[in-house]
Parts: C-alpha cells; structure tokens; sequence
C-alpha cells in the first residue's frame, strides 16, 4: 500500500449571488508505503509526520447480538496498515488530501 498526500487547497469561485467553494489537490507533502509489514515514511510537513506519528482513533459502529446499537473508539497504533487507512480516510479533517496507491 501506497499513499501520497498533498495539501488541500480551497479556492473561492463567488461571482455576484453565485457562492461557491472547491477543494483542490494541492502540493505534495510526502509519500507513505506500508509492504511486507514494514512502514515508509518520507513526509515533508512536521504536522502530517505528527499525525502520522500518533495513535489515530476511530469509531466502531455496530449491532450487538440483541440488536442493540453499539458505538466503541479503538486507537490504531501508528506503523500498522489499518493505522495509514484510517489516516488517508480522515485526513481532509487536517487539511490534507491522500491519493491511495495499491
């Protein structure tokens, strides 16, 4: 797995009563490969190497045996694939966009 990351840009399109905003790919910020459970990290911005550096948590969604809804926040250890999927998954929450290379 492979993962390119690039800054995300907002570029501004109003014109008279016409507003209206879109997100661009900007410049590259670094590349991140994960093979044979080894993990690359040649990373540019210090801020995307923090977060790629830190446990990144998710939440879990689901039905118990009963039925009953269930929500659980798991922390993915940083250095694993699950780890980088989440991260390219929710980056944009940190002004990022990630181009996934399989």
């Amino acid at each position: 797995m492979r993962v390119k990351f690039y800054n995300l840009e907002k570029k501004d399109l109003t014109d008279g009563l016409l507003k209206a905003t879109v997100e661009l790919k900007g410049e590259e910020r670094g590349v991140v490969t994960f093979s044979e459970g080894k993990i690359s990290v040649e990373v540019k911005d210090n801020y995307l190497k923090n977060i790629l550096n830190q446990p990144y948590q998710v939440t879990i969604r689901g039905k118990d045996d009963n039925g009953a809804v269930y929500r659980k926040t798991v922390a993915l250890p940083p250095g694993t694939e699950n780890h980088l999927t989440a991260v390219a998954g929710g980056c944009w929450r940190f002004g990022y966009i990630a181009e996934v290379l399989k």
